[in-house]
């Protein structure tokens, strides 16, 4: 089932890939069964098909990921990656440089798994108009599809995604009482904003300082673990 949902999935994320093999497999299969069989009504690779696939291939472009994205969430195994570097390419979207992000993880066999992502996938969920990537050297979470590690999605951080929101408000009535700054209600809401991020600031060092925590325990176990194998040779 994985496997299958696998090869949907990149069939949908690379459909103009897929459409070219599938004619190019088309036209190889016809041209073999009339020389092979020779049958009295020669089979033809049928033109219109090509159309017809340009257009589901430029549908795909646009709307693929509406549909692979809540696949990948729902079907997906999660666990965390790193971003080892980003590299700008020669391709741009609307105008903007696309980056290639490179990242590993360990699947859930504890395989490493090397690969990357383009600023243009939008592989991001829940899905957004304004997506914010992680940096090189950043940790982020991702749920990827088990038969094929390469299909992947980023689960935004939902704590920075509003405190990156918070502190945008924040500037803006800040500016906004440097031109009027007697007026009590711009006052009042950079209050409640400022106390809102104080409060996801500590949520941040909170989750931080557990991962660190259970990050420093993992090292001890496996340090005691060693310990105690090289204190007695016969234990396995």
């Amino acid at each position: 089932m994985n496997l299958l949902l696998s090869i949907i999935i990149w069939f949908l994320n690379n459909f103009w890939l897929g459409a070219i093999i599938l004619v190019i497999i088309s036209i190889v299969i016809s041209t073999l069964y009339n020389k092979i069989k020779k049958p009295k009504t020669k089979i033809s690779f049928p033109q219109y098909i090509i159309p017809i696939l340009f257009v589901a291939s430029f549908l795909f472009f646009f709307l693929g990921r509406y549909v692979t994205i809540p696949l990948i969430y729902h079907f997906g195994e999660q666990t965390n990656a790193l971003v080892v570097s980003v590299e700008r390419t020669s391709s741009r979207y609307n105008e903007e440089p696309i980056y290639k992000h490179n990242i590993i993880f360990y699947d859930i066999d504890g395989q490493t798994i090397e690969t990357s992502f383009r600023t243009s996938d939008f592989n991001v969920y829940p899905m957004t108009n304004s997506v914010r990537y992680p940096g090189s050297g950043d940790t982020f979470t991702l749920r990827y599809m088990k038969s094929l590690p390469s299909e992947f999605i980023i689960i935004r951080d939902e704590t920075q995604h509003e405190l990156t929101n918070l502190i945008q408000k924040k500037s803006e009535l800040q500016n906004k009482l440097e031109f009027d700054s007697s007026n009590t209600k711009f006052q009042k809401e950079l209050d409640e904003i400022e106390i809102k991020i104080k409060a996801l600031e500590d949520e941040k060092k909170e989750n931080k300082y557990q991962q660190l925590l259970e990050g420093g325990l993992s090292m001890v176990s496996a340090f005691y673990t060693i310990d105690s194998l090289q204190s007695d040779p016969n234990k396995t």
